[in-house]
């Protein structure tokens, strides 16, 4: 159903956001086995010193020493300890770029591309609110979906004992509108909010804005993948999942059924407390858009830097200072 990337995790604890509240930093590697790379890092200095005592005996040579200082303007240095960390930091770049280095960490953002994931389950057809969940949950995704700012990318999951992909990633409203119309309650027993998540999760991977999916549901995990490796695979991706629970505190019972259906709260809580979301319970129609407008005006992100670009400019910047010394403060004797 889903496959881990073979990733190098660091975390680093209470990292302190923008926001000045504690978080999480972690540093992520998409290739890892270039880090062995590093393991280079003591030849460069056994090289540098071998080098440096090559030209130390070239100078020795120079009988006229009045002369040598006349040819080489700047003083021959006894160990060069700048330009070998220079190189040193250098090559470091050059070695964590090219194994993809991420930072992720909670700050302040506002770009994010969203997923819905609706529950369809035969509970949502209970009429403790009105028309019935289903409908109310509809009206409410809709009302969201008008009011996210432009150019946000939106798309559309629906599940109950399976998780159905309505609509992939796409900025046009109109489609998405049209299918949260035409979502129908599946007859498909269970819910299985595990494959919901991962299945929304991969399809934000492919962006490059802040992920989040808003998951809406009336009822409690009770088939297919467990929740705990669903969390596990969100915050590997980087990926926040808001939870909104509906349904009035005396439960619902569907059209012809004699059950009383509940909301596992504590489930849907962890959830969003373990992915850096919110919880948000909902018993009626004007609290659920209420929930998800919530949602829109929350300011912390999980945000996922690629550190390829700025290791690539620090390369070029520490390559031209390790030539800068090499041809002035370093200069060798010819």
């Amino acid at each position: 159903l889903y496959s881990t990337p073979n990733r190098y995790r660091f975390h680093r604890k209470d990292y302190r956001v923008i926001s000045g509240e504690d978080g999480e930093m972690e540093i992520i590697f998409e290739n890892p086995f270039y880090l062995f790379f590093l393991l280079s890092l003591p030849l460069l200095i056994i090289f540098h010193y071998v080098t440096l005592k090559h030209v130390r005996g070239r100078v020795l040579q120079f009988a006229n020493f009045i002369a040598m200082s006349r040819i080489s303007t700047p003083q021959l240095q006894p160990r060069n300890i700048v330009q070998l960390l220079v190189r040193l930091l250098t090559l470091t770049f050059i070695v964590l770029a090219v194994s993809g280095m991420y930072v992720n960490y909670l700050g302040i953002g506002s770009d994010s591309d969203y997923v819905l994931a609706i529950d369809i389950s035969s509970s949502m057809l209970s009429t403790d609110i009105l028309p019935t969940r289903i409908e109310a949950a509809k009206e409410a995704a809709k009302e969201f979906v008008k009011i996210v700012p432009e150019k946000t990318k939106l798309s559309l999951v629906a599940f109950s004992g399976t998780t159905f992909i309505e609509q992939k990633l796409t900025e046009e409203r109109s489609k998405i509108i049209e299918k949260i119309d035409n979502l129908e309650v599946s007859f498909i027993g269970g819910t299985d909010l595990g494959e919901a998540i991962i299945s929304s999760a991969n399809l934000l991977l492919s962006g490059e804005n802040s992920k989040t999916i808003i998951l809406l549901t009336d009822g409690r995990s009770n088939i297919g993948v467990s929740t705990s490796q669903a969390i596990t695979y969100v915050n590997e991706n980087n990926v926040q999942v808001f939870t909104i629970g509906i349904g009035t505190a005396e439960g619902g019972s569907p059209d012809g059924l004699n059950v009383t259906l509940r909301l596992d709260e504590a489930l849907l809580q962890k959830i969003a407390k373990l992915t850096e979301g919110n919880y948000t319970y909902a018993q009626n129609k004007e609290e659920i858009k209420e929930a998800y407008n919530k949602i829109i005006n929350i300011q912390k992100r999980k945000i996922s830097l690629n550190m390829t670009f700025f290791l690539m400019i620090l390369t070029l910047i520490f390559s031209f200072l390790d030539w800068l010394l090499m041809n002035t403060k370093y200069k060798r004797i010819p």
